[in-house]
């Protein structure tokens, strides 16, 4: 899933995120490299940066605080700011995510490139520890994204699967995402 979802770490949590796109992100030499690290700070408030590995741009700073947690009559609610840089314009969005079983959504908006853009967001599960997942950012310059994560153990993920891009200019592409998780 490439969206912010109203989900947040839980305080003391960290996360190291091996993030590759491209046209061939199976560590070909065409694509787009990142290092990501998340920490739960506090309940509902979570911070991180990423930087791209070929150092072309970032580091970035991204913040989420869940304002309203999850309930049995309502969605989670979330606020945050990513891609806060230099050289760069951030991104502020809003999320609901709440459980539909069997699967979880997420909605929401995001201002990016000078525009209002609209997210949508769903987990189907699989099997055990495998999910589908994918999403929708409108907009011309909108994406969407089609994948599969696996939790592979209580602390790796893997996530895989393809970014199709509206804008002018901009290739589809694949993702993978390794993650290690220190609860």
């Amino acid at each position: 899933m490439v969206i912010p979802t109203a989900d947040c770490l839980d305080r003391g949590s960290v996360c190291l995120d091996y993030f590759t796109q491209g046209r061939d992100a199976f560590l070909g030499s065409d694509c787009d490299r990142f290092l990501g690290l998340q920490a739960g700070l506090a309940a509902g408030l979570e911070l991180g940066v990423d930087d791209c590995t070929d150092s072309r741009n970032g580091p970035w700073l991204n913040a989420k605080w869940q304002v309203v947690p999850e309930s049995e009559k309502r969605p989670a609610l979330a606020l945050g700011l990513q891609a806060i840089g230099q050289d760069t314009t951030a991104e502020p969005y809003l999320v609901l995510s709440r459980d539909f079983p069997p699967g979880r959504l997420h909605l929401g908006a995001l201002r990016a490139g000078r525009a209002n853009r609209l997210m949508v967001g769903a987990e189907l599960p699989l099997t055990a520890g495998v999910a589908a997942v994918g999403d929708f950012v409108s907009g011309p310059a909108g994406t969407t994204s089609l994948g599969l994560t696996w939790e592979i153990t209580n602390r790796f993920s893997l996530m895989a699967g393809r970014i199709w891009n509206r804008g002018a200019g901009n290739e589809d592409h694949w993702y993978v995402d390794l993650g290690y998780a220190v609860k």
